[in-house]
């Protein structure tokens, strides 16, 4: 504030009444044009604008001379400015917490001296939210206030610093597996020399982990049999042709394995692991191998059904040439490559095996569960049991699946353009989060360390999933 001038944010009224003596006077506010009063009467000027005023008061006395009278005002009706670079705070329990605000008036200047806040270093001491409260004023008067949160969290280097013990036992332990594992090759090697073998093949350090792994899954799978709720889980895997108890262990031992992971990760970066991240990580790895063999068998059922067609033309044209059912389906298998060959040669094996003709198609119709498939298993095993006229049969089926497949091409061409947009919409959310995030790191600070926060992530969380749900069941034509 300037010396001389009484600074204030309400109107300013000045009512000024010359004394007996003066004839006349004369007034002027700043620069402007001075006014003239001939007659001896009060004046009352009201300032209402912001700004700084200088007003001089020059009165004539009855002796001829001159007195001067100056008022001088500032009126700041603007509340000064915080400017706070996070709203959001972490801090570990009993650290000292210095926040990052700085106060700025147009008239005062730099006010950050000012600043008052309700912080009481002992409740840095305790684990919560703390809401911490900002204010500050000017000379004039007016105030501003803001909020910001400090999360206090549990110190935790006690934890880490047994994280880190049992992170350097376990680099020791691998780095004297890695030293006793080159130290069997070397007098491998040496031994070599004296065997009546021309050469040994050594196990590389990868296939030995393998077996290593495998031993462990036999191993520690069987105890899984005496839980009934994962032995029925474990026959969801059995279209897989895969051993599902040991599948289970794969995937607990994946889960396991992500934990871990993210553990060392933190502890490098010196943060312990949440228990709602170690249960996250856990499922998320539990389900990864899901994922892998839903996809790839995905993956494997399409690419039999694109080429189912060509199988049965395969088999047409076999009858056609007067094969039987036996050497049209060898036909197949050596002809065509790919998934639809693997199957084709399955059946055969299992026709060789003594299997009935109706009874191996049986068995390829619900591994494969696709329409087409039931038809092809249907029509060979009505033609095997009742007889008939094969090539028609299958020159009707074949007419059959053309005619759907080209259907079914003409209406993803119809469709391309809506699951373009279903595609774009699915992944716009997660592109805006990752855009926001690398523009301002702390933007959804709140969502991780506020319980409110949580709960918000998770309702978004079932809003997207079910959104997806129910535009993926629009979109889909039967």
């Amino acid at each position: 504030m300037e010396d001389g001038f009484n600074i204030t944010n309400e109107d300013v009224i000045i009512n000024y009444n010359p004394s007996s003596n003066v004839i006349s006077y004369s007034y002027k506010i700043n620069d402007n044009s001075e006014v003239y009063v001939n007659d001896i009467s009060n004046t009352e000027l009201k300032l209402s604008e912001i700004g700084k005023y200088n007003i001089t008061f020059t009165n004539i006395l009855d002796d001829g001379s001159t007195d001067v009278k100056i008022y001088k005002y500032i009126i700041d009706k603007e509340a000064p400015k915080l400017n706070i670079k996070e709203k959001a705070y972490v801090i570990k329990q009993g650290e000292d917490f210095n926040m990052n605000v700085t106060a700025f008036d147009n008239y005062d200047g730099d006010i950050t001296d000012k600043i008052k806040t309700n912080i009481d270093s002992s409740a840095f001491d305790r684990v919560g939210v703390k809401k911490i409260e900002i204010s500050v004023s000017d000379n004039a008067g007016n105030i501003s206030n803001d909020i910001l949160y400090v999360t206090v969290k549990k110190n935790n280097n006690s934890i880490l610093y047994v994280g880190w013990l049992i992170l350097i036992v376990v680099c020791i332990l691998i780095l004297d597996f890695l030293y006793k594992y080159i130290k069997s090759i070397k007098y491998e090697k040496r031994l070599t020399k004296f065997s009546t073998k021309y050469s040994l093949k050594y196990d590389s350090l990868f296939d030995n982990l393998g077996d290593n792994y495998s031993k462990f899954i036999d191993k520690y799978s069987v105890y899984l049999n005496n839980f009934n709720l994962l032995k029925r889980a474990s026959k969801r895997y059995e279209k897989y042709n895969l051993d599902g108890i040991k599948f289970i262990m794969r995937k607990i031992v994946l889960g396991v394995l992500f934990v871990l992971g993210y553990i060392i990760l933190n502890l490098l970066m010196s943060k312990v692991t949440s228990i709602i991240e170690t249960i996250f990580l856990f499922i998320l790895g539990y389900i990864s191998l899901d994922l892998v063999y839903y996809f790839k068998d995905k993956k494997y059922k399409k690419q039999i059904k694109s080429d189912l067609l060509k199988s049965i033309t395969l088999l047409n044209n076999a009858f056609k040439a007067g094969r039987s059912i036996e050497q049209a389906i060898e036909t197949v298998a050596s002809e065509m490559e790919g998934p639809i060959a693997l199957e084709f040669k399955k059946i055969k094996d299992e026709i060789s095996c003594g299997l009935d003709l109706d009874v191996a198609f049986k068995r390829f119709k619900d591994r494969i569960k696709l329409e087409e498939a039931a038809y092809l298993s249907a029509s060979i095993s009505v033609v095997n049991l009742t007889g008939g006229n094969i090539i028609k049969v299958f020159s009707s089926i074949e007419k059959t699946l053309y005619n759907k497949k080209k259907l079914s091409d003409e209406l993803n061409a119809l469709t391309s353009s809506s699951r373009f947009i279903m595609y774009v919409l699915i992944f716009v959310p997660i592109l805006f989060i990752a855009f926001i995030s690398l523009i301002n790191r702390e933007y959804f600070t709140a969502l991780f360390t506020h319980p409110l926060g949580y709960l918000l992530m998770g309702i978004e969380l079932i809003i997207y999933i079910v959104y997806i749900f129910v535009v993926r069941k629009i979109m889909k034509i039967r």
